[in-house]
């Protein structure tokens, strides 16, 4: 018998679902290093009992609404434990400030930046046979809800366990923060 549209659409939606869902396990994080002021450190050493990693773009214009809701989000449960780590990239359009100004012009403008627990990293690919292994880690475990194991947009977001296992992905369109009675 043929399927109606709706059984289709639920098939559908099941199967984004399935593949948005954390995936075997293929690093393990105790051995991926990121760069923090051009020297290559455990990623381990910036988790917090939940993380947040975000790729970004001080030129993107999503981040005069990303970047102050960072900053909020860390700021009301860091003292829960929540660190957030920024990774700047190159890749897309050109980043034009170089890791330093990347970091400071995100305290300037966003107060954002408490190291080691609200961390502005140097520039990484995120993309590529050039990604840097976390990312790769990362868009390997927890594909997009359209099926994608790639970045594909500045602002996507990874929430992290304290092991720093991926355990949900948000895509540019979600602003990170929670309502009162989350």
């Amino acid at each position: 018998r043929a399927e109606s549209s709706q059984e289709v659409s639920f098939n559908e939606q099941e199967r984004i679902r399935l593949q948005s869902k954390p995936r075997e396990r293929i690093l393990l994080t105790e051995g991926i290093k990121v760069p923090y002021n051009h020297e290559n450190f455990p990623v381990n050493r910036y988790l917090g009992k939940a993380t947040l990693v975000v790729n970004m773009k001080l030129d993107d214009p999503q981040t005069a609404t990303q970047y102050p809701a960072l900053t909020e989000i860390y700021n009301k449960y860091s003292k829960d434990g929540l660190n957030v780590l920024v990774f700047p990239t190159e890749q897309g359009y050109y980043e034009p400030d170089d890791d330093e100004m990347c970091r400071a012009k995100s305290k300037e403008y966003y107060g954002f930046g408490d190291y080691p627990k609200a961390v502005v990293f140097d520039k990484v690919d995120v993309l590529g046979p050039s990604a840097n292994p976390f990312y790769t880690y990362l868009t390997n475990n927890l594909a997009t809800p359209n099926g994608y194991t790639r970045i594909t947009l500045n602002y996507e977001k990874f929430l992290l366990d304290s092991s720093g296992n991926p355990v949900r992905r948000y895509p540019r369109k979600v602003t990170p923060t929670f309502s009162s009675s989350s």
